[in-house]
């Protein structure tokens, strides 16, 4: 269950990863 629960979690994470690279540069240039 637990290790689901991470599987779920570490792939929502890739896809905003994926959305902020795509529309976020200005995020990341912000650091």
């Amino acid at each position: 269950m637990v290790e689901k629960s991470m599987d779920n979690v570490i792939t929502i994470g890739e896809t905003i990863a994926v959305e902020f690279k795509r529309c976020g540069n200005g995020i990341e240039n912000d650091t």
